[in-house]
């Protein structure tokens, strides 16, 4: 009796244990396979992957032409170097030729010449640094010249060393060389309305001069354009019944003229030394003054004195 009750024991054990088993299989055993995503993607090694630009940001998409489609994109600007260290936004090295203030002022090949008087840069200023002028005392008034030592230094040195009666001369009247102050005492003995006005001859004749001669300066920067130019007069040919004639190269001495106006005739042809910077009412007044049949003044017109003085460069 006992035997028959444990055998019966052991089988309701063993019952019970398939029962519990079967309550714990897996779902996905008992269910049907799942399906597989659509795209599944593929995994992608760290390393091959590009990396993410951060201006790249995710749009949505857009027609790419016809009416609605949008600008095309600028293009990106080139990076900046990384600021130094303690400077923050330093801006970037600037590459390529700087403005240099210390250059001079050349004008342009299309630009029309500018006289040297108005070609002052501030940066070429030296400290202490003179302009020589002429200050011409004449009967009518006073007329001051600024004096192109730059563009024609050779003329300005001989017309200084004259008029301060540094250079040694031959006088006209006796043949004896003497030093003394070339010009003071003669006159203005060609005067033309609107055309110049001429002084420097010892004879007061266009005819005289200090007993020698001197060369040529012409400069592109320098031109008859104005009232007020002053230049070294040349012996001429063909000036007889004429207001000018032809002139010989590098035949200057001592005589000058200033003109009138503009007379683009004479550039290339005389030298160029000087610009009436004060004074020009006295120069009208000499212009306009009457004149007989060689165009020499009825009344006197004398120059004179000629004082060199200096000025600070950039001054009038």
């Amino acid at each position: 009796m006992r035997r028959r009750t444990g055998l019966k024991l052991i089988f309701f054990c063993l019952a019970s244990g398939a029962v519990h088993a079967s309550a714990q299989v897996p779902p996905q055993a008992t269910q049907a396979p799942a399906q597989p995503a659509a795209a599944a993607a593929a995994p992608v090694s760290p390393a091959a992957a590009p990396p993410i630009e951060p201006s790249a940001a995710l749009a949505p998409s857009q027609p790419t032409d016809g009416p609605d489609a949008p600008p095309p994109a600028l293009p990106a600007l080139p990076a900046q170097p990384p600021a130094e260290a303690g400077t923050p936004n330093a801006a970037a090295p600037v590459s390529g030729p700087m403005f240099d203030p210390t250059a001079p002022i050349v004008p342009s090949g299309n630009a029309e010449p500018v006289p040297e008087f108005q070609l002052v840069n501030p940066a070429q200023m030296k400290l202490g640094a003179k302009d020589s002028y002429a200050v011409l005392k004449t009967s009518y008034g006073k007329m001051t010249v600024k004096l192109y030592t730059q563009y024609a230094p050779q003329t300005v040195r001989n017309f200084i060393a004259l008029a301060k009666g540094e250079k040694e001369f031959s006088d006209v009247r006796t043949g004896i060389h003497v030093t003394r102050p070339f010009y003071n005492g003669l006159i203005f003995h060609r005067v033309i309305r609107g055309f110049l006005v001429q002084t420097g001859c010892p004879f007061g004749n266009n005819r005289g001069g200090p007993g020698y001669m001197i060369a040529d300066e012409f400069h592109a920067a320098l031109r008859h354009s104005r009232m007020g130019v002053v230049s070294m007069a040349n012996e001429v040919e063909g000036a007889q019944g004429k207001a000018h004639g032809t002139p010989k190269p590098d035949t200057g001495g001592s005589q000058f003229f200033i003109t009138l106006g503009p007379r683009p005739e004479f550039d290339g042809k005389y030298t160029i030394f000087g610009q009436v910077v004060e004074g020009l009412d006295t120069l009208e007044r000499i212009g306009s003054a009457k004149t007989g049949p060689t165009n020499r003044p009825v009344k006197r017109i004398v120059l004179q004195s000629v004082d060199v003085v200096e000025r600070a460069v950039g001054n009038k």
